[in-house]
């Protein structure tokens, strides 16, 4: 399951509901992005979130919006 959050400077970030507790990191990331960007943390493991993450990404692009994908190992460091 994936889980969005729209944090004060209108970013929006989609990611898996395990990253919770990266909510730190995830959230720095987030707020040094424009207003407006959509954020999307997608997982290492080639699985049906991770195409659904994906695929969500790339219609967001296609409708002009900003958005900045990284993998949930970025994260992890």
């Amino acid at each position: 399951m994936s889980r969005a959050h729209r944090n004060p400077s209108g970013t929006v970030a989609l990611m898996p509901a395990s990253l919770l507790p990266f909510k730190q990191v995830w959230q720095r990331l987030a707020r040094a992005l424009p207003p407006g960007t959509a954020l999307i943390v997608v997982p290492e493991e080639e699985t049906p979130l991770r195409r659904s993450l994906r695929r969500v990404a790339r219609q967001l692009r296609q409708r002009g919006h900003r958005v900045t994908a990284v993998s949930a190992a970025h994260l992890m460091r």
